[in-house]
């Protein structure tokens, strides 16, 4: 299926639109005639945004996508610092070296239960019920 896309040259930074097969991932300018790479498609994706999986050190599992981060911040009772409207506003762009997402690590989240909500201090009363509901202990 032909469609309209967007293709980014690699040398020149050209971009222009193609009308070509949706399999079709790169070609070659027509200026420069270098390589060129099939841009997503932003505009035909409303309210799109991209998201990379990363490792989240202080949330200690693998983040694999927004509504994930969101139950994981809420499982763990975590509220998110910072500004969510203007981003950091601390941010240095003349500093030597910035933190970067991790790689995924392969460990996904797993929630706990807390002590007093799974009741393991109780002992438990195990027996058999006969039919008038008397209960007969198993020891």
């Amino acid at each position: 299926m032909k469609a309209l896309y967007d293709f980014q040259c690699c040398v020149c930074d050209l971009v222009e639109e193609q009308f070509v097969d949706n399999t079709i991932k790169a070609g070659a300018c027509s200026q420069c005639s270098g390589p060129t790479v099939r841009l997503f498609p932003v505009g035909a994706a409303r309210g799109f945004q991209d998201f990379q999986s990363y490792y989240d050190e202080g949330l200690g599992c693998d983040i694999t996508g927004r509504r994930q981060r969101q139950f994981v911040m809420k499982a763990l009772n975590v509220i998110e610092a910072g500004d969510r409207s203007g981003g950091a506003r601390n941010f240095d762009e003349k500093a030597p070296e910035h933190m970067k997402p991790e790689p995924l690590r392969g460990e996904p989240f797993v929630p706990r239960i807390p002590a007093e909500e799974a009741h393991q201090d109780e002992p438990w009363d195990i027996g058999i019920e006969d039919k008038h509901g008397g209960i007969t202990p198993i020891t």
